[in-house]
């Protein structure tokens, strides 16, 4: 996984470093746009699904669910949360947070339907960091 500290690369010795707060409020909009991503690409799985006779719901598609929707979405949110970089003091906790998603979205991608419950335990780690942290992340 890639360094979150911002400011490298560049010709710049400055650099910036996000705050706590804003960090918070940032990646809870992240996570908030992620979410509606998730019900939207759910949505339109659903509606080609149906498009092509196929049954939906439940089992019925669940690996291609998986690979098609959840995990693009859950990588997504881990490169957008990576990209806001996070406070000096707290650059351990975010990347463990991140970690966490990354981890779910490699077992979905690795094992599709089969890793849900693994995969499904890293994203609760993700949310359990992410609360002690102060993120409104679900």
């Amino acid at each position: 996984m890639a360094a979150l500290g911002v400011g490298c690369g560049g010709g710049d010795d400055s650099t910036t470093t996000i705050t706590k707060v804003a960090f918070i409020k940032q990646a809870e909009s992240v996570c908030d746009k992620m979410q509606d991503e998730l019900s939207d690409q759910l949505a339109d799985f659903e509606k080609g699904a149906k498009s092509r006779g196929e049954k939906v719901g439940g089992q019925a598609n669940l690996d291609t669910r998986v690979e098609d929707v959840y995990v693009p979405v859950i990588q997504g949110e881990a490169e957008k949360l990576e990209a806001l970089g996070a406070p000096a003091a707290d650059e351990k906790k975010i990347e463990a947070m991140i970690q966490n998603l990354n981890s779910a979205s490699e077992i979905m991608e690795d094992e599709k339907a089969a890793g849900m419950e693994r995969a499904g335990a890293s994203l609760e780690k993700f949310i359990e960091q992410g609360t002690d942290y102060g993120l409104k992340c679900t």
